[in-house]
């Protein structure tokens, strides 16, 4: 399956996007692919011209988990919580602000939702407020994550860096 998009890399792809604030420059991927093509697992690093550095990992052929880890020159954000969060599985950061290892974590708690219930919720509001109203990606956004995923497929199936 020669065309095949690496679909499960579009939400830590857009999570980097929106840190970022710009696209990515350049990316190297690889992927364990299983007999029709399709990625199973894949692991990417993503390179910005403004000196972010960021690497996503995801796969099908392992335990359910999310997770993302957040590190800057001013503190850390953890969180490892699903898209959708009941009173089970709340969703939770762990924030520490500054550097250094002794610095406490604080526990935030995020409000129950059903992810994808989120998701249509934020469109509803798009076509009928208008894009005021509208949290999710913007078209010049989307256009540089579907740029970053076709980088990251053909790194992984070309074993070497692509410039975007």
């Amino acid at each position: 399956m020669t065309g095949a998009k690496p679909l499960q890399v579009h939400y830590p792809v857009s999570l980097v996007r929106v840190i970022a604030g710009e696209r990515a420059t350049r990316t190297y991927a690889v992927a364990d692919w299983t007999e029709t093509g399709v990625d199973r697992s894949m692991v990417a690093t993503l390179e910005h011209a403004g000196g972010l550095l960021a690497q996503i990992s995801c796969s099908f052929g392992t335990g359910v988990h999310r997770h993302a880890l957040i590190s800057g020159d001013e503190g850390v954000i953890e969180t490892s919580y699903s898209n959708h969060t009941s009173p089970e599985r709340p969703a939770v950061l762990q924030l520490r602000r500054g550097t250094s290892w002794s610095t406490a974590y604080e526990t935030i708690s995020l409000p129950e939702m059903d992810g994808f219930l989120a998701e249509i919720d934020s469109f509803a509001d798009l076509i009928s407020i208008g894009s005021p109203q509208w949290s999710g990606a913007t078209p010049e956004q989307s256009v540089d994550i579907a740029r970053t995923l076709e980088a990251i497929i053909a790194s992984a199936r070309a074993h070497i860096p692509i410039d975007l």
